[in-house]
């Protein structure tokens, strides 16, 4: 099962969770807004048990990941610690898997550092200016405003209001238990001052200007890119950031996953991951 680590990088403490052979294939799993590490538990378990040294960590704002206070929060500097993180572990041929948010750090790490990649699957993320999307848009001013955490610590996330959002971003409702909400999704975001602080701070600094301006660099990427896509998905749908990343990356292997929306790791873990170990399980 997987397990909690943490790793002291520059004067930043990095939170991941790891599962799987500690000499096996790196594999990099990379969350977006407004999940963390957790996100990918089952599908941390599956990968690890053919073989897969899964690493999960908590980006920059999210989880039990621990920067300075007066540090970056934005997607770039996420990137950036992600990328001192591997040189200082020295991994190599990494498979990097991301998604949402965690998908634009994922780019701007594979212009950063290709050198160290093997494979990359991309799932329903954000990328060019495909974000952020109107809900967070009003998220991040009130974050701007120095508003999201007094909000927050009303509880009023965690209520209806919460469930009715994330309700869009799943095909299956069901999926969303108290436990997943409370382990996933809540977490320290909305149960402790400081887990408030940090996600004011990430939607403070949320900004597609950085995606936009490393759109030119992806087309150099040389290595085999993987587009595995929700359909029900609201929020980043083929039609937009899906359709963008083929034409960027037109020799993509495309998997499309039908009945399962934005959150595809706990509305569809089974169908997600064999996609991403093998697409004919699926029937192509």
């Amino acid at each position: 099962m997987p397990s909690r680590h943490r790793v002291l990088v520059n004067d930043s403490q990095l939170s991941l969770l790891q599962c799987g052979p500690v000499d096996g294939p790196v594999a990099l799993f990379l969350h977006g807004i407004p999940t963390g590490a957790e996100l990918w538990r089952d599908v941390l378990v599956t990968l690890a048990e053919r073989g897969y040294r899964c690493l999960a960590p908590d980006l920059i704002g999210f989880g039990q990941t621990i920067v300075p206070d007066t540090a970056d929060h934005s997607i770039l500097a996420s990137a950036h610690l992600l990328r001192d993180w591997i040189e200082q572990e020295d991994l190599n041929s990494i498979w990097l898997i991301s998604h949402d948010i965690g998908g634009g750090v994922g780019q701007l790490l594979l212009t950063a550092c290709e050198d160290r990649f093997l494979r990359c699957s991309i799932s329903n993320s954000i990328t060019a200016d495909t974000w952020p999307v109107p809900m967070i848009r009003l998220m991040r001013i009130a974050a701007r405003l120095g508003l999201f955490a007094p909000l927050a610590a009303t509880g009023i996330m965690s209520t209806w209001v919460g469930r009715f959002l994330l309700g869009a971003a799943v095909h299956d409702r069901s999926v969303l238990t108290d436990d997943v909400l409370s382990r996933v999704f809540w977490d320290t975001k909305v149960t402790t001052p400081e887990g408030r602080l940090k996600i004011q701070k990430l939607l403070a600094a949320l900004d597609s200007t950085h995606t936009q301006d490393n759109m030119e660099k992806l087309k150099s990427v040389g290595v085999p890119i993987d587009l595995i896509w929700a359909m029900n998905d609201p929020y980043q749908p083929w039609h937009g950031s899906g359709i963008l990343l083929n034409q960027i990356f037109p020799k993509a292997r495309v998997v499309h996953l039908q009945q399962a929306g934005h959150f595809l790791q706990i509305d569809a873990p089974e169908k997600y991951s064999a996609a991403l170990l093998d697409d004919t399980l699926l029937g192509g």
